[in-house]
């Protein structure tokens, strides 16, 4: 099913840049939208996407982040188990935090894909920090 997605994914997106970037992020909301787990979301990314990517040549923190980051998009997309379990616990409706964690997710979804073409087309991701520099809060 993994590889099946991707084809479909793939030949609708055509040659844009940073293709595989945004293949991976909207992969990983599809799936999360079929599956609800994001350690299933993960692991499928990994064995189908990973490969393809170092393939086209891209470098492996930037496949890895594209991976993890669409994983944790399973945890807010509905229906994700997390929310399932969070609002049983805290005895809270379970649509409405479902649908509370649709719109974050979604626009999570959308900046991720914003930042995989920059990245690709510019080489310059929109966030950068060395490594000496601090969170103003930390």
């Amino acid at each position: 099913m993994g590889n099946t997605m991707l084809q479909v994914l793939g030949d609708w997106l055509g040659s844009i840049p940073g293709r595989l970037s945004i293949l991976g992020i909207a992969f990983a909301t599809l799936f999360a939208t079929m599956s609800g787990s994001s350690l299933a979301s993960s692991t499928v990314m990994a064995t189908v996407l990973t490969p393809e990517m170092e393939k086209q040549g891209y470098k492996k923190p930037m496949s890895l982040g594209r991976i993890l980051g669409g994983g944790g998009l399973a945890m807010m997309i509905p229906p994700s188990g997390l929310a399932i379990i969070l609002a049983a616990i805290a005895k809270i409706s379970v649509a409405k935090i479902l649908i509370g964690g649709a719109i974050p997710g979604l626009t999570l979804a959308a900046h991720c894909v914003g930042n995989g073409a920059r990245t690709r087309s510019t080489g310059k991701p929109m966030i950068v920090l060395s490594r000496n520099s601090r969170c103003r809060a930390c």
